[in-house]
């Protein structure tokens, strides 16, 4: 499974061996968001996302129009 991240300005990467995206709580320690989890997920803009795969990215809500999941 792959993670495509699709950004605001029109560009898009791609997490591919997706395995979890991971945002600061508020008491500073981390949630995780599976694949089974991810509707769950509300992109906030002043929220660091790490998506994490194959590679790591870390961005910042602000800058994410939306994820595809494939």
């Amino acid at each position: 499974m792959s993670c495509q991240i699709v950004f605001k300005n029109g560009e898009a990467i791609t997490v591919s061996e997706f395995k979890c995206i991971k945002a600061p709580k508020n008491n500073g320690d981390m949630k995780e968001f599976k694949q089974e989890d991810i509707e769950k997920l509300n992109l906030l803009d002043n929220v660091t996302y790490t998506v994490i795969g194959k590679t790591i990215a870390k961005i910042k809500g602000e800058q994410i129009l939306y994820l595809i999941l494939k």
